[in-house]
């Protein structure tokens, strides 16, 4: 049957999967990899406060997603309108309620009855909160006093923010595509730390094997289980934080405190997060890999066209060319772009099956697996350091590509460029 390469591009750093299908042949030629490419783009989150000119434009609003705790957050919020109805004598809505404590202001006690901590300047307090990434920390502080809320408050909508960038790019990251009957003794040189080999080593896998056996663990289970119990945070309020807040009982503090909670709670309601990315021309682009100080240009793909049918030269450069206001794809629309050249280079297996035509057999040893890469402007490629200068490696790599799809292909292979 052949080796399956099921959820097979690793983010070794970020500890997620990045894409895969069934068989390397049958999603890497098919435009199956294409989302590799917006996450190596330059990413800037835009966070935009969201406006309502009335409560109701906030009645869509549902409950972000708190893991496991979702019911804890109903309690809450059943809790604070129950007791704001007593006190008003009307009915409050979660949505009216959340409106209602972010309107209010939060006056500082005055310098003079400052104590503790809170005698520190605001700049350091500021610099303070800057330190913490761990959300019960900083939802933690900012109950403390009405100084630190709202320090606290703007943290957390940095700290959302810099997960946003955390889950939109893999810029910089280490990169695998591991096929299924990858072994733990057989690793490309130099990707992977002491910690992570010794992790390796000791992982029992599906049972407790041999010790002499232990290098013929599958490496693509590894990686597949160490992303699916990866306790790296991606949320802002993820199941770390409710397990913290029940442990401390968090939500069973004084009735002020709970309503300034459920504003923090929904900070990532009240506001959106955009990730705006630039769409320059696959032409002035190149696919960096900085590990090996290699590059590919975006403008390089044209010399596939060569000795194809003037018709499909004519479709290729309307098709790829040309300026995306005057027609042109973006240059991740490539069937054969940035993606395909990275996946089809950074494959590891000591199994050469690939369920495609590989006329070199050197797919599955990919010299490029478990590397950093990003896609850069040609002008703007990452400094080296000292001593390091960057190698042209796009006609190489064209070749190489051009032998794979008439592999795959045969005779047809430039119509599915």
């Amino acid at each position: 049957m052949g080796q399956f390469w099921t959820v097979c591009v690793f983010n070794l750093d970020k500890e997620r999967v990045e894409a895969g299908g069934s068989k390397l042949g049958e999603f890497l030629p098919y435009s199956c990899c294409r989302e590799l490419s917006h996450r190596l783009l330059p990413s800037n989150i835009l966070v935009t406060p969201k406006t309502a000119t009335s409560l109701s434009d906030h009645y869509d609003l549902t409950i972000p997603h708190f893991a496991p705790s979702r019911d804890i957050v109903r309690d809450l919020l059943r809790r604070i309108e129950r007791v704001m109805s007593e006190r008003l004598g009307m009915y409050i809505s979660k949505y009216e309620l959340v409106l209602l404590r972010s309107q209010n202001t939060h006056t500082p006690p005055s310098p003079g009855n400052r104590v503790g901590l809170l005698t520190l300047p605001v700049e350091l307090l500021i610099v303070l909160f800057q330190t913490l990434t761990d959300t019960f920390s900083i939802t933690a502080l900012s109950l403390t006093c009405q100084l630190c809320f709202p320090l606290g408050r703007a943290r957390l909508v940095e700290r959302n923010k810099e997960l946003c960038l955390f889950n939109a790019t893999s810029v910089g990251d280490r990169l695998i595509c591991v096929g299924d009957n990858s072994s733990i003794g057989d690793l490309p040189e130099g990707i992977f730390d002491d910690a992570e080999k010794q992790d390796l080593m000791v992982w029992p896998g599906d049972s407790q094997p041999d010790p002499q056996e232990v290098g013929m663990e599958r490496l693509h289970a590894f990686l597949k289980v160490r992303c699916e119990e990866s306790n790296l945070q991606r949320r802002l309020f993820d199941t770390a934080f409710w397990d913290k807040a029940m442990e401390t009982q968090l939500i069973e503090r004084p009735f002020v405190e709970q309503t300034r909670l459920l504003e923090l709670l929904f900070t990532e309601m009240m506001y959106t997060f955009e990730n705006e990315q630039i769409e320059p021309h696959g032409r002035d682009l190149v696919l960096c890999n900085t590990t090996a100080g290699e590059f590919v240009r975006g403008d390089a793909f044209s010399s596939l066209y060569e000795g194809a049918d003037p018709e499909l030269i004519t479709d290729l450069q309307n098709t790829y060319e040309r300026d995306i206001s005057q027609g042109g794809e973006p240059f991740y629309e490539r069937r054969l772009g940035f993606a395909e050249i990275l996946v089809s280079h950074i494959c590891w297996s000591h199994d050469y099956s690939i369920s495609m035509g590989d006329p070199t057999w050197s797919v599955h040893r990919g010299r490029w697996a478990g590397h950093r890469f990003a896609i850069t402007a040609v002008d703007a490629k990452p400094s080296l350091g000292i001593g390091k200068t960057w190698k042209d490696v796009s006609e190489e790599i064209m070749e190489e590509m051009k032998e794979l799809w008439i592999g795959e292909f045969g005779d047809e292979w430039q119509e599915k460029l």
